[in-house]
């Protein structure tokens, strides 16, 4: 199915983790009412679709760090500007460390009825190495509080292939994503980007290379789980039970009508 969709890239995160090359900024949340007013020109500065919006995708930085009304004034620009499906997808993707039963349903008030958590390990150790600010207790309270507030919809992301970190660990990470019954998750290698903390250390020969074939190895078995417990490997990182593909990610792969919007959305 052919969708219409809107990528709306929001920057601000609470740190830069060491492996991220997106554009984003830590802190700063006192320009997120003028980066609002940028976004709703820009939305209405473009073109003007083929029929109204049948996704939309609040991607990061972490867009759950801006204040619900400023992502409802967005949603609302777009809606006067392109319309919006009956049935619209709205995904937003959020930090375990940012979220709580109170914002999920102050998320869910304003429409979006997709979350995609970037919950990315189940082991601490793994989470400190990444950088990250959640602990596992984060991700479950987080899961736990979006089903809480009527998320029916929830998505979770893992990184593999994170240098010196055990096949057992992975494994846990999988499993453990499997109990908490997700209708997505997506499965990403750890990419060493230019310009990041962790170029720096591979550099410096602090942080070893995970062997190609070892990907190969972790990637297969990870593909042969995620099925056996009801997944469809839809999409090379994405992974469904049937009837939840991401409708907005699906249609970048399909030759969708999309517009990106926001600092890093290019």
């Amino acid at each position: 199915m052919k969708t219409c969709g809107l990528y709306i890239h929001v920057p601000f995160c609470p740190q830069i983790c060491p492996y991220c090359a997106f554009a984003s900024v830590a802190g700063r949340l006192e320009s997120q009412h003028a980066y609002t007013e940028a976004i709703c020109r820009e939305i209405e500065a473009g073109p003007h679709l083929s029929g109204p919006l049948q996704t939309v995708f609040f991607g990061g930085g972490t867009p759950t760090q801006v204040e619900p009304r400023l992502l409802a004034q967005m949603l609302t620009t777009a809606k006067s500007h392109f319309g919006l499906a009956e049935n619209v997808e709205i995904t937003i993707e959020a930090n375990p460390g940012t979220v709580d039963r109170e914002k999920f349903a102050g998320l869910r008030a304003l429409g979006c009825n997709r979350i995609s958590i970037g919950a990315q390990s189940f082991n601490d150790a793994d989470l400190k190495l990444l950088g990250r600010i959640h602990s596992v207790d984060d991700i479950d309270r987080a899961f736990c509080a979006a089903r809480a507030s009527g998320f029916e919809n929830v998505s979770l992301d893992l990184i593999a292939d994170m240098p010196g970190v055990s096949q057992t660990h992975w494994r846990h990470s999988v499993d453990r994503a499997i109990d908490l019954a997700p209708e997505h998750l997506s499965v990403y290698s750890l990419t060493i980007e230019e310009n990041t903390h962790f170029a720096t250390r591979r550099r410096e020969g602090r942080l070893s290379k995970v062997p190609d074939d070892q990907q190969a190895d972790t990637l297969k078995w990870t593909a042969e789980r995620l099925r056996a417990a009801g997944y469809e490997h839809y999409e090379v990182s994405n992974y469904a039970r049937p009837g939840y593909r991401s409708l907005h990610n699906w249609g970048y792969w399909t030759g969708a009508t999309y517009l990106g919007v926001g600092l890093g959305a290019h």
